[in-house]
């Protein structure tokens, strides 16, 4: 598993014991999908009722798909850098669905990794 598969499937495990995630989500319900060069084929995110679902492969109808290299996504998803940064450098892109989706994840990384 790759560092950026690795950290979004960790962030997904961590669940949710604080309620953070849900009330920083509130009804944000969708799919992120990922598409990264480095990493062993697509993965997606599961965003529903305030809490994430990591699955290996392709969603057959996801709402956003984030392109781009892991090396550049892993920091995202370990809530080291916001995903705004590599999408403004052209080292993410955002191949279906809207910045809302980008920042909502951005959102729920720092959700799940904020400490107390």
């Amino acid at each position: 598993m790759g560092a950026a598969r690795e950290a979004v499937a960790a962030l997904a495990a961590a669940g949710d014991p604080g309620g953070r995630l849900a009330r920083q989500l509130g009804t944000w319900n969708t799919v992120v999908e990922f598409g990264l060069d480095g990493e062993d084929g697509s993965f997606h995110l599961v965003v529903r009722d305030g809490q994430l679902t990591f699955r290996p492969g392709r969603h057959p109808q996801p709402v956003t798909r984030i392109e781009g290299t892991a090396a550049a996504f892993a920091p995202v998803a370990r809530g080291e850098i916001d995903i705004t940064h590599p999408l403004a450098h052209g080292d993410l892109r955002l191949t279906r669905g809207d910045w809302f989706d980008a920042l909502n994840f951005s959102k729920a990384v720092v959700a799940v990794r904020r400490k107390g």
